[in-house]
């Protein structure tokens, strides 16, 4: 595991590393997110970032736009599986104002002159786990610390020791795999249901057509753009989706 030097809360002032944080993680510089490391997936190794936040940067980090604009489209640029880890206390207010606590206090959020609602922050949140970023988070910089620990534990154990994933992963169908961004696990799903397809080719329609509305309406030149289609298989689906 590598922390970037910067990341805030995660060193001493003399520039070590928290206690908390497992052994084997090293200070360094990263180009993208403020945690990286490697975890052993069904295809192979793979590259995890974790973006890392106190509640004030994140308020403030997406009120101008920097996270959703520029931080987390590079992580997904960068990584195999992204997560967004926020640590802090934050609540409504009787108001239904956010309230965030600082201390033994509690502070109503504002933005310059005005207070912001709790539900502007949740469904900025919901919005980004559903584009695809995982999210967790903790009270404390100290519970945020053991936690990576944990992320770190679970990816380093090889992909057939997690007894549960081969719980779900019991018809061998991969859908539930965690490196596929969710949008493109949706696209995989109903193409590997299509003529021909199965989960391989479902996977490379996925990585071709940007939604499911696209992929239904896509002719055959479109299809055969897809590794593994050809001409027959794109006439047959096309075919099967026109209700021919």
């Amino acid at each position: 595991m590598i922390v970037d030097s910067r990341t805030p809360g995660f060193f001493t002032a003399q520039g070590r590393l928290i206690a908390p944080l497992c052994h084997t993680a090293v200070a360094g510089e990263l180009d993208s997110g403020d945690v990286m490391l490697y975890g052993h997936g069904p295809d192979g190794l793979l590259l995890i970032g974790v973006e890392v936040k106190t509640v004030n940067d994140l308020l403030s980090s997406e009120a101008t736009g920097r996270l959703a604009a520029t931080q987390l489209p590079r992580m997904r640029q960068t990584y195999d599986s992204c997560w967004l880890l926020t640590y802090g206390i934050w609540r409504p207010g009787r108001d239904g104002t956010l309230e965030v606590r600082r201390g033994k206090t509690w502070t109503g959020y504002r933005v310059g002159s005005r207070p912001v609602p709790y539900g502007y922050l949740e469904s900025f949140l919901i919005e980004l786990q559903e584009t695809g970023i995982r999210w967790k988070r903790a009270s404390t910089v100290r519970e945020a610390a053991y936690w990576l620990c944990a992320l770190a534990r679970w990816w380093g154990k090889e992909w057939s020791a997690h007894k549960a994933m081969c719980t779900f992963d019991s018809s061998h169908d991969r859908s539930t795999a965690p490196h596929l961004d969710p949008s493109k696990q949706q696209i995989a799903k109903v193409a590997k249901e299509l003529p021909a397809i199965g989960w391989e080719r479902g996977v490379a329609a996925a990585h071709v057509f940007p939604s499911i509305r696209a992929m239904i309406n896509a002719t055959e030149r479109e299809w055969q753009e897809v590794p593994g289609v050809g001409k027959v298989i794109a006439k047959s689906i096309v075919r099967t989706v026109n209700g021919q």
